[in-house]
């Protein structure tokens, strides 16, 4: 039986959550060469070491799709569930500088 991929983590989602800002209104594409990169440095990053991972992991058309449920929180929609999606929207939706300051800090965090 296939494993189940690990939940995104909130340092996960708050990287997302800045590719998402730099975007703006923009419609999102797996083929968006942001996305494509976003793919990538979550791959890199060691949060879901030891954990067991089937593949796809983080690939683009899924960090189109978390993108998309971010998006749709932060223009108001209801979304069962997510807890944590809206706890990060929530927490930096007021402005780019603390969701910047916090993204940088991950990535000096994990050196990347």
């Amino acid at each position: 039986m296939p494993h189940r991929n690990p939940d995104w983590t909130e340092e996960e989602l708050i990287l997302a959550y800045e590719v998402l800002i730099d975007l703006k209104d923009q419609p999102l594409s797996k083929d968006l060469p942001e996305i494509i990169r976003l793919s990538e440095l979550l791959n890199e990053l060691p949060i879901h070491d030891g954990k067991p991972r089937s593949k796809p992991f983080r690939d683009p058309d899924g960090v189109r799709r978390r993108l998309d449920y971010l998006r749709r929180i932060q223009n108001g929609q209801q979304i069962s569930g997510r807890k944590i999606y809206k706890l990060v929207v929530n927490q930096y939706k007021g402005g780019p500088q603390g969701l910047r300051a916090a993204a940088e800090s991950i990535r000096r965090r994990y050196g990347v």
